[in-house]
């Protein structure tokens, strides 16, 4: 084979060429980010029109390639806003501001709904649901007494969903019964592993649905799971809403009596905001009732939430029922239900909800603090 000799030009000229290219893309990428037309200018000037049109496709190339790697997450970001307000739309159509929707804004959210649900089955496959816990403080002991079990949700690629978007298309599918028996099972193997480190008076609450009490075999799941784990029923609350125990009454009442035979604590949620007819208080075989944070957010001397939060409690108190202040966020609040006799608070003045390291860290510390004041 014959060797082609290159003259001291030609390589010059080869050196060059890939340089020269390379400075036309940086340059385009610059025009394309500050949009200069003085840079055009300068361009044209200098190297003619055939500059400036090697620097409008070098642009254009740019631009292209740009496109290519940033449009997968953009999308991937539109999608999760687009699912998240589908289905929140879905399940609270009647939220303020909202607009009428047209036929296929409609069919798009219809869409976003099954696509959440498929999102929910897989959820429960894969072990994306996680359990928050926000402490209970006994305000006569001052120690942590319990907490609420919350239960959260993390997708690897649309990141949190807020329980008010999937508990509801839970419920609506049916998804809350296997979701349901997770969060019972979970709470009470924590509640196990919590008394062997010595924390026996601790008591966990969780939230049941009205559908779980509608479809669920709930008394038979929450028995086998106790006889699985083996704790004590004591140390497990039930919290329902008033809207519960008003859907099914008589349903209500004998399952609620089985659970409390159990041993098994029954706590009334959100207390005041639903149908607060007083004859259930006597129907029902209730523990404890917590008073809505609506209720506790204006607390003073001298405002109708005083004379009705001062009314629950002395009510409570001649029915023997514990009382739960919820959404306790400042010192007066607290000190306000304090001085009142309140007998547990909860809310981010208290504490935030915290993981499970991160509560049994708590736990510990309050348990060092408790035995520090005995010596």
């Amino acid at each position: 084979m014959k060797l082609v000799k290159l003259s001291s030009a030609k390589k010059i000229q080869l050196l060059i060429i890939p340089v020269v290219v390379l400075s036309f893309c940086f340059l385009g990428m610059l025009w394309l980010s500050i949009s200069s037309l003085a840079l055009s200018v300068m361009l044209y000037v200098c190297f003619g029109f055939l500059g400036f049109a090697l620097l409008l496709l070098s642009a254009i190339a740019f631009k292209a390639l740009s496109r290519l790697s940033i449009e997968p997450h953009d999308k991937t970001q539109s999608n999760m806003k687009f699912i998240k307000m589908g289905s929140t739309h879905m399940t609270h159509p009647h939220l303020e501001n909202s607009i009428e929707l047209t036929g296929d804004e409609l069919t798009n959210q219809l869409q976003a709904r099954r696509y959440m649900e498929m999102l929910i089955r897989a959820a429960l496959s894969n072990q994306e649901f996680t359990l928050l816990y926000q402490p209970k403080l006994s305000t006569k002991t001052g120690r942590i007494c319990g907490a609420e079990a919350l239960v959260r949700w993390f997708h690897p690629e649309l990141g949190w969903f807020s329980p008010n978007e999937f508990i509801p298309i839970a419920e609506e599918t049916g998804l809350i019964i296997p979701l349901g028996h997770w969060v019972i099972k979970t709470v009470c193997e924590k509640i196990k592993k919590w008394h062997e480190m010595g924390f026996e008076h601790l008591k966990i609450s969780l939230n049941l649905s009205a559908y779980q009490f509608r479809k669920g075999d709930i008394v038979e799941d929450i028995a086998n799971v106790l006889w699985e784990t083996q704790i004590a029923p004591y140390s497990l609350e039930l919290e329902l809403t008033e809207s519960v125990l008003m859907e099914n009454t008589e349903k209500c009442v004998l399952m609620l009596d089985v659970l409390k035979s159990m041993g098994i604590s029954i706590s009334i949620d959100d207390f005041g905001t639903g149908y607060s007819s007083l004859s259930y208080l006597r129907r029902f075989p209730i523990d404890a009732l917590k008073i809505d944070k609506s209720f506790v957010n204006n607390i003073n001397e001298k405002t109708q939430e005083d004379t009705i939060i001062r009314a629950i409690i002395a009510m409570a108190k001649g029915l023997k029922i514990k009382t739960i202040a919820e959404g306790v966020e400042t010192k007066e609040q607290a000190n306000y239900l304090i001085k009142h006799e309140v007998d547990e608070l909860q809310g981010y003045y208290i504490s935030m909800p915290l993981t499970e390291d991160e509560f049994t860290t708590q736990l510990y510390e309050d348990n060092a603090q408790v035995v520090a004041l005995k010596h």
